[in-house]
């Protein structure tokens, strides 16, 4: 493979440009599931009993996913693209990249399920050959005031380009089980994803969003 065949940056862009559209679909990654329809939330953003108000204690019940602001995903600084290799091109044996990304919360009584859906790819560099390459992807979330990590985990994703110059993965990794006391759980929490060690041990690194 020559130089002219492996273009680094152009996909890295491609990849970056993919994950808005991503984030607001997870059927294409994980499958879809129909949920229930219960009690709209209050102004609060609080699950409130049927028929009572925000003064009145608050109960966790089940809702449907409709009602959930599900937190978005983020993707950790130096996170979205894995190179093996050296610095320049033509030295690089391959690269992963992340594609996509999706996220569901999913109601459970007192808590939610948090499921995501990350897909990606890698391309044979031109000092490669085509082959099975693996990497670490790993996934973190924190809160979003103090920005202490309440869950962490580290997946091995492979590909095999079968003979090819690249391949695909996607990952449907564990469901993260969070309470369930808010609707508004993107203000509750901060979600990164990223490969090797980009995402944080203590720490996870979000980038900034606008405000609607």
């Amino acid at each position: 493979m020559n130089r002219k065949t492996f273009s680094a940056l152009p996909m890295l862009a491609v990849a970056l440009a993919a994950l808005t559209a991503g984030c607001s679909s997870i059927e294409s990654i994980m499958p879809s599931g129909g949920y229930s329809q219960g009690p709209k939330p209050t102004s609060s953003g609080r699950v409130a009993e049927p028929g009572g108000t925000d003064a009145e204690k608050i109960k966790r019940l089940p809702i449907s996913s409709d009602d959930l602001d599900c937190p978005s995903i983020d993707i950790a600084d130096g996170g979205a693209t894995l190179r093996v290799g050296g610095a320049d091109n033509s030295s690089v044996r391959y690269q992963f990249d992340i594609t996509d990304v999706a996220r569901q919360c999913v109601p459970q009584g007192a808590q939610f399920a948090l499921k995501i859906g990350i897909s990606g790819q890698a391309l044979v560099g031109p000092a490669g050959a085509p082959g099975n390459f693996s990497a670490d992807l790993k996934i973190a979330v924190a809160n979003a005031g103090d920005k202490k990590v309440v869950y962490q985990k580290a997946y091995r994703v492979s590909v095999d380009t079968n003979g090819g110059a690249r391949g695909s993965f996607e990952l449907d990794a564990d469901p993260i089980l969070l309470p369930l006391n808010r609707t508004d759980l993107d203000s509750l929490y901060n979600v990164t994803v990223g490969f090797g060690n980009s995402v944080a041990t203590s720490h996870t690194v979000k980038k900034p969003r606008p405000h609607s």
